[in-house]
């Protein structure tokens, strides 16, 4: 038996073929990031299941102006997969993008995973 999450992770892969989707507010609320972050880990562990790999983590809406104007308090992160990255002079096609935009973004590499640091207090 699959759970509300599972279904709702299936309809947005769904659009990845379709390149529609009607709004998912039947399932999340505006304000339920626990859940939206559910079905992004379930559709996550589906396509590394698929073959596709993690090649980086994005965090989005970080300043505070932008969570103000989309009604936010945080800002929101995902992984990025190796079939979505695109070399210096690659062309994106516009058929790929549901509604495409630019935006400004500030990426840095690293050549090995960071290090978790645990600051505590004496």
């Amino acid at each position: 038996m699959t759970n509300i999450y599972e279904e709702t992770a299936a309809r947005l892969r769904d659009a990845y073929r379709s390149g529609t989707i009607a709004p998912l507010r039947d399932v999340l609320a505006p304000g339920d990031s626990e859940g939206a972050y559910q079905v992004q880990e379930i559709n996550t562990r589906f396509w590394q299941a698929q073959g596709r790999r993690i090649v980086g983590r994005k965090i989005g809406l970080t300043a505070k102006a932008v969570q103000k104007q989309l009604g936010v308090d945080q800002p929101d992160f995902g992984v990025l997969f190796d079939d979505m990255a695109l070399t210096s002079g690659a062309r994106l096609a516009a058929s790929r993008m549901i509604q495409p935009k630019a935006e400004a973004e500030i990426a840095s590499a690293m050549n090995r995973p960071a290090g978790i640091f645990i600051l505590t207090t004496p």
